[in-house]
């Protein structure tokens, strides 16, 4: 079952009587329940799906891709509409899938709205890519799921190697979301490092800021302001933000974050975002 459903389980099953006596508790958080879980799954050494818990779907796919699942259902990715297909999150289910692309460019995309505007512009007809998001901080099967394309990837004897590259908000959080696809995640009682994906950052950067107006930049939150000074403590060498200094300097200078989506939030149809992110590709490539 999912972590939710053995919430409303344990809660129904505490409302029959089935708390322990003289105990003044009537329901179990999901907090609680997700926090005992991840104790067993260190203790045993295992992740979560091996004790039945199965995790949500929460990533999805989209462009030059086509899923064989292990069922032997088969899904174009480049005719799954705007959200595109769901990668479970049964692991196991992930390593009986099967993946063939011959993308040139993998894109992960911090948010479904920006994931959705990208497959409503089509922009696998215009760069062969396959375009991955989970809908904010990403889950260990999205990351599986990115390994495994990465491993189709370079089994296709295409001859030149796929290239990576994340889209993500510029702010801390952003910072955050690029670096455990491209290190992992070291707070996690199973992080599975084989899952790392380097990714090369092509958005939201600071020198992208021009194309903003003013009034769609937000102030740093005081969590923001937080999690800048721990990463550029100079004690802090080894902090997962630290490669992305230069920018949250930036930030914290200006005391101001901003969203991939101020970058259209003029309402310019004429604003086509599948443009900026071939601009960026293209940039990495003169390089």
């Amino acid at each position: 079952m999912s972590l939710r459903e053995l919430y409303y389980v344990m809660n129904s099953r505490g409302r029959r009587g089935g708390w322990p006596s003289g105990s003044t508790q009537t329901r179990v958080t999901e907090h609680q329940i997700a926090a005992t879980i991840r104790k067993i799954s260190q203790a045993l050494g295992a992740p979560r799906i091996a004790l039945g818990i199965v995790a949500a779907s929460k990533g999805q796919v989209a462009g030059r891709c086509h899923i064989e699942t292990a069922s032997g259902a088969r899904f174009d990715c480049t005719a799954c509409g705007n959200d595109g297909w769901a990668i479970t999150g049964d692991l196991f289910e992930l390593d009986a899938t099967k993946i063939h692309s011959d993308a040139a460019y993998v894109i992960v995309v911090e948010k479904d709205a920006v994931f959705n505007r990208l497959c409503a512009e089509r922009v696998f007809e215009k760069l062969p890519c396959v375009l991955v998001t989970a809908k904010g901080f990403p889950d260990l099967a999205t990351r599986k799921f990115l390994h495994l394309l990465r491993r189709a990837l370079e089994d296709n004897d295409r001859g030149n190697e796929a290239q990576f590259f994340g889209l993500v908000d510029w702010n801390p959080s952003g910072c955050w979301i690029l670096s455990t696809y491209t290190v992992g995640n070291s707070s996690s009682a199973m992080d599975v490092s084989e899952y790392v994906t380097p990714l090369k950052w092509i958005g939201l950067r600071s020198q992208d800021l021009y194309l903003i107006p003013e009034c769609a930049f937000q102030a740093l939150s005081s969590r923001d302001e937080a999690m800048i000074n721990n990463a550029l403590n100079e004690t802090a060498a080894t902090h997962p933000l630290r490669p992305f200094a230069s920018e949250l300097e930036v930030m914290q200078a200006r005391g101001q974050k901003a969203e991939i989506e101020a970058l259209y939030a003029n309402d310019d149809i004429s604003f086509l975002l599948t443009d900026f992110v071939s601009s960026k590709i293209a940039a990495f490539e003169e390089e």
